[in-house]
């Protein structure tokens, strides 16, 4: 672990709004990751500690800079690619965090408060903005005028698998944010198409049979909205004769025949010319055999009634107002995506 520094960014902040007071505990929080990723083993001390010092910050956006600034910037962007790559790496890290979040706490007037799901996926979503880390298409950040690329992407979404693999995140939105950013948006750079692509084969090859085995029995991907983008819409044209007007309420064994046919038709070769820097070569060699190997036959009668489930709901939520309430952090989702497609 000789890559792990202290970072500039929790040395010192150019915001005025935030005393040294309240970094003194983003930097104790910052030494309990490092702690458990240099000594590979998580102890009740760490989770009480962690929880101590998140008491102890009282900013409005405590949660994005605990999960952006101490988690992501300043701790796993330190990471080489090729061990962010492997969920082992960064496994204690997530083992905190979901002890942490199955932590029952006394609060919010107690000495303790809780640091939930709902908190993660906060400071996640604000990650996800910031230049650099998400795609440049979807987010149409007019704060960035150098229109950064998102060099960044890669280390942001194998955060995010890793804590959807081990139960941390709640549904796999990122996965499906990931295939759409790579795989369903047109007329993209080459070196961003890169970049882009090689998280979405990270996602396939770290959990693409669980992700797939929900789709094929026809289970929803976490009731998620993820939108359409353009190519698979032309794709929606062909095969459907009907573009949706409103948000694709899941994920169809349709959806991953599309992503599987651009990864072999273009984005396997993308990765191997472009050769992002730290980025395996064959990630997309290797997804396109994990596809293959999970991609049903069309006859198969259980995918059958997989996908007919699946559009039969598709066309109702069309035509009519959902039957159930969204849970908050389906909404949460919801409204963050739609806040970046405007």
């Amino acid at each position: 672990m000789s890559y792990l520094k202290v970072p500039g960014p929790l040395l010192k902040y150019d915001d005025p709004d935030i005393p040294e007071s309240e970094l003194y505990f983003l930097r104790k929080l910052w030494t309990i990751f490092k702690d458990v990723l240099i000594h590979r083993t998580v102890t009740g001390i760490h989770v009480k500690c962690f929880l101590l010092f998140v008491s102890a910050v009282q900013l409005p956006r405590k949660y994005e800079l605990i999960i952006h600034d101490v988690l992501f910037r300043s701790l796993v962007l330190q990471i080489p690619y090729k061990r962010m790559a492997s969920t082992s790496e960064m496994m204690p890290i997530y083992t905190l965090l979901k002890r942490v979040v199955d932590t029952p706490c006394i609060g919010p007037n107690g000495l303790l408060e809780p640091f939930t799901r709902g908190d993660i996926l906060l400071g996640l979503a604000y990650s996800y903005s910031v230049p650099g880390v998400g795609s440049r298409a979807v987010l149409l950040n007019s704060d960035d005028p150098t229109n950064t690329l998102p060099h960044s992407n890669f280390h942001f979404h194998a955060l995010a698998a890793g804590l959807y693999q081990t139960a941390v995140l709640p549904t796999p939105f990122y996965f499906v944010l990931a295939m759409r950013d790579a795989l369903e948006i047109g007329n993209q750079e080459l070196e961003e198409l890169a970049l882009l692509s090689a998280s979405a084969c990270l996602w396939i090859n770290a959990a693409g049979p669980q992700l797939f085995s929900q789709t094929k029995n026809g289970s929803s991907l976490g009731d998620i909205r993820v939108l359409h983008r353009s190519l698979y819409d032309n794709e929606l044209d062909k095969v459907y004769g009907y573009r949706p007007m409103h948000s694709v309420q899941d994920v169809t064994i349709d959806r991953w025949r599309f992503w599987l046919k651009r990864i072999e038709g273009e984005i396997a070769d993308v990765i191997q010319y472009e050769r992002p820097e730290g980025i395996d070569p064959s990630a997309g060699t290797t997804a396109i055999e994990i596809l293959r190997e999970l991609m049903p036959k069309e006859e198969d009668p259980e995918v059958q009634n997989g996908q007919q489930k699946l559009l039969a709901m598709g066309h109702d939520q069309r035509h009519s107002e959902p039957a159930t309430p969204e849970s908050s952090e389906e909404r949460f989702l919801n409204d963050w995506e739609f806040e970046f497609e405007r």
